[in-house]
């Protein structure tokens, strides 16, 4: 099974595609499809669920005794060969551009 490419973001270095694509391996793809969800989660109506995809992203040297967190962002962002501050940095501030959905529903 193969995961789509996902945009990211704006910031074309910022884009998961980078990385080569699907299909490189089901690790990788499993991989892509975290990061992908975690995205949808951040964009997420659902303001606790929202905020648990940002714990994530912004969560750094995550461990489980000493070794670290195989799931992690950062760990995640190496295996797949990327510079998870770039791949942050382009969600995050694309996170800051879209509005808030329950903000604009509640407006109306």
């Amino acid at each position: 099974m193969s995961v789509p490419k996902a945009s990211l973001s704006d910031d074309p270095e910022a884009n998961l595609a980078i990385f080569g694509g699907p299909g490189e391996s089901l690790e990788k793809d499993l991989m892509v499809a975290i990061v992908t969800q975690a995205k949808l989660d951040l964009f997420h109506p659902n303001k606790r669920r929202s905020e648990m995809a940002l714990a994530w992203f912004l969560e750094t040297n995550v461990k489980l005794g000493d070794r670290p967190w195989l799931f992690s962002f950062q760990n995640i962002c190496e295996q797949l060969d990327l510079d998870p501050e770039i791949i942050r940095r382009g969600i995050l501030s694309h996170k800051e551009r879209k509005p808030d959905v329950l903000t604009q529903r509640n407006q109306r």
